[in-house]
């Protein structure tokens, strides 16, 4: 696969083996995709959109069949090319390669040109090359290589693919099937040949008895009746014709409208359950995203910006210590010199008398100290005087600024915040481990939520879904279950008129015949129209036996693949049987006792139109289909629990030559990696030993998308194919 929708670039080959080739990949990784890769190589159209229309030709697809990231990529005025190969090997000399290819030239920035259909190439390997064949042979090859009539029953595609196969509602669909796979149409055509044999009998048999004048009046009566009667039974059979479409249409409206309400009333179940989750989602994302908000604030209400700022504090109070020592050292100097200044001012210098003695000596105008005169104004008596002069006021004593009170608020404020951040590191761990447990649990409800809405889209796709009113689906279902009982009445009462009218007919040809003994003609002519007769009878009931013994083969086939399926779950399951209805076959569960059983749960339903499926396949061993065609199926076993899809793929195994399935299953969530799944190799190794039991191999691939991409981000995907060795 080259840029075929997910997958991008030219590197997406797988090589399919016989045995059982298992194909897995989670929702969204490309499994359907890859289905689609065989639709479109062999009919040119895609199957796995929504539901209308069924399928998407190239024609209306156009850029959209090719990866997103490639056309992001591509230079303007590039070519891109979205190209599958398919090779096929039928043995030696019979190797062929189907290729599909779409050219899309990109003109501007998200605008692209491209082509009004696909190429369609068959090559045919020749020796050591690969040649293309004409555009005629490629067509017949193709045909041959899986026919049209076959494919529908090897490949198919989830619960919706299968119930197109066989509608277990439609007598008609068993009848075709049959048809389809067998000779019944030869009878068919045996039959109309003798019915017009006999015609012409019946008419030169009439004729000869008419000519006879004797009887002429009698055998014109039995004549007149007779066409009344063949009148009135092509007349009823026409009518019982219309009466059994309508009833079909009826009985399949009916189950279709069961289903849809069954499918209504779980889309309803899986919708509440979404709203459940998304209300949880919801809380756990508001909690998250108080969360983040919560700690942004927290840097500062809980001061968790000052972590590892623990020797700041410590330097703060190794320099608020030094603060509190310097001011004391001051305190005590300052203190010091006051008491010294206060002393000198209080005492007279050295040798000089007390403040009585200097008096008295300016009072006697002599100085005791040298014993001279000091007349008074002279300038030994001033300077006598001088001494008595009052002392200045000593300063008060001076201190710098004290702002203790302040650093000491600082430092009990530091020691708080240190309090407070020194669990901060406890405190910020909490707080990651509660984010990355909402982060999870995000993503577990994200992951469920999408889960639900695939299985919602998976519900509406096979269920077909479109009216959504559950009480409108009652009134409806109301009314097909009337239109069942009324044409079901109308075909049983047409089925007993048909009994008389043909009964009136064997009547009148034996009156006829009886008549005939009398009259003079060719006795050839009476023989040739008997012996018609009991051949055309004869063809009839051969036809009859003959599809009845089809319809056996093909019901003890079922019941073998059923069996296999469902024996090993230990739970009821029943059997298959095909049960006549009018002019064709209707398959039902019946128990153990033979009685009809209703309101099969979803798994029943699949494993038996599954087994009737593998039937049509591998109930003719004549034709050996299950040895020349291989199986392709995408998501069959959603509606199956461990057990019985294990039982279902090794019955495939053993059943088909080559089967390539394509499942959800055996993968699980890689805890360490979004996004990310890990192969369940426990239930791979069972499936394995189931596959080697029945001698044949298994080869598994597992569809991943690289760490970082995501299937939401097309223009950015890659699906890669990973094979994994058991």
């Amino acid at each position: 696969m080259k840029n075929f929708l997910c997958y991008y670039g030219e590197d997406n080959r797988i090589v399919f083996t016989d045995g059982l080739n298992l194909i897995l990949g989670a929702n969204g990784y490309g499994k359907s995709k890859l289905y689609d890769a065989f639709q479109w190589v062999f009919n040119d159209y895609i199957t796995n959109e929504a539901l209308a229309p069924a399928v998407r030709y190239t024609s209306d697809l156009g850029k959209a069949l090719i990866n997103e990231r490639a056309l992001t990529e591509a230079e303007i005025d590039a070519k891109i090319t979205c190209e599958v190969c398919i090779e096929v090997s039928r043995g030696a000399g019979n190797t062929f390669q189907l290729i599909r290819r779409l050219h899309v030239v990109k003109t501007a920035d998200n605008e692209f040109k491209a082509a009004t259909g696909s190429q369609f190439i068959v090559k045919k390997k020749d020796v050591l090359e690969f040649k293309p064949l004409s555009e005629a042979d490629g067509k017949l090859e193709r045909e041959r290589l899986i026919p049209a009539e076959v494919m529908p029953y090897l490949w198919f595609q989830g619960e919706r693919g299968v119930s197109n196969i066989i509608d277990t509602s439609r007598r008609e669909s068993l009848k075709q099937i049959v048809n389809r796979m067998s000779d019944t149409q030869k009878w068919d055509d045996f039959i109309d040949i003798t019915k017009q044999a006999y015609s012409i009998a019946d008419k030169e048999f009439n004729q000869a008895l008419s000519s006879d004048s004797s009887q002429r009046q009698k055998a014109k009566e039995y004549q007149e009746q007779q066409k009344v009667a063949q009148d009135n039974l092509e007349a009823v059979e026409a009518e019982l014709t219309e009466v059994e479409k309508n009833l079909d249409r009826a009985t399949q409206k009916h189950e279709n409208i069961a289903g849809q309400l069954a499918a209504a009333q779980k889309i309803n179940d899986l919708k509440k359950d979404r709203d459940v989750l998304g209300t949880a989602l919801r809380s756990a994302t508001t909690r998250y995203d108080n969360l983040k908000l919560g700690f942004a604030k927290r840097l500062f209400t809980d001061s968790w910006l000052l972590m590892g700022t623990d020797d700041l504090v410590d330097q703060f109070e190794q320099k608020y210590n030094d603060y509190e020592a310097i001011v004391r050292d001051r305190k005590v100097a300052a203190q010091v010199a006051f008491n010294e200044a206060e002393r000198e001012q209080t005492r007279l210098p050295e040798g000089v008398p007390d403040r009585n003695t200097v008096q008295l000596m300016l009072h006697d105008e002599h100085c005791q100290v040298c014993d001279r005169p000091a007349p008074k104004g002279s300038e030994p008596y001033l300077a006598i005087e001088k001494l008595l002069e009052k002392p200045k006021p000593i300063k008060p004593l001076e201190t710098p600024p004290n702002i203790a009170k302040e650093l000491r608020e600082l430092y009990r404020a530091g020691m708080n915040m240190q309090g407070k951040y020194s669990k901060a590191p406890e405190q910020i761990r909490a707080t990651y481990l509660e984010q990355i447990s909402l982060e999870g649990e995000m993503r577990d409800l994200e992951d469920q939520i999408k889960s639900i809405e695939e299985a919602i889209s998976t519900e509406v796709i096979n269920s077909g879904l479109e009216e959504k009113d559950a009480a409108g689906m009652l009134k409806s279902i109301r009314s097909a279950n009337d239109d069942t009982h009324t044409y079901s009445a109308q075909a049983e009462k047409l089925r007993t008129a048909r009994e008389k009218y043909t009964t009136q007919l064997n009547d009148i040809k034996n009156g006829l015949t009886k008549l005939s003994v009398d009259v003079k003609m060719d006795p050839k002519l009476a023989q040739k129209r008997k012996m018609l007769d009991d051949l055309r009878e004869l063809a009839i009931r051969m036809k009859s036996t003959q599809y009845k013994k089809l319809i056996h083969q093909l019901e003890e086939t079922a019941n073998q693949h059923f069996k296999e399926m469902n024996e090993p779950t230990g739970a009821f399951y029943g059997t298959i049987k095909f049960v006549p209805d009018g002019d064709g076959y209707m398959p039902q569960i019946h128990d153990d006792a033979g009685r009809r059983v209703d309101n099969l749960n979803t798994s029943q339903t699949s494993s038996s139109k599954l087994a009737i499926i593998m039937a049509i396949v591998t109930a003719n061993q004549t034709r050996g289909l299950a040895d020349q065609y291989p199986l392709i199926a995408d998501a069959p076993i959603s509606d199956f629990d461990a057990v019985k899809a294990r039982a279902f793929l090794a019955q495939t195994a053993r059943a088909f030559g080559q089967s390539i399935v394509i499942v959800k299953d055996f993968l699980d969530a890689d805890p360490t990696q979004t996004g990310q799944y890990q192969a369940d190799t426990a239930r791979l190794t069972q499936i394995k030993q189931d596959v080697e039991a029945a001698g044949k191999t298994l080869n598994i691939y597992q569809l991943a998308i690289p760490a970082g991409q995501t299937a939401q981000n097309r223009k950015n995907l890659s699906v890669r194919i990973n094979p994994l060795a058991i």
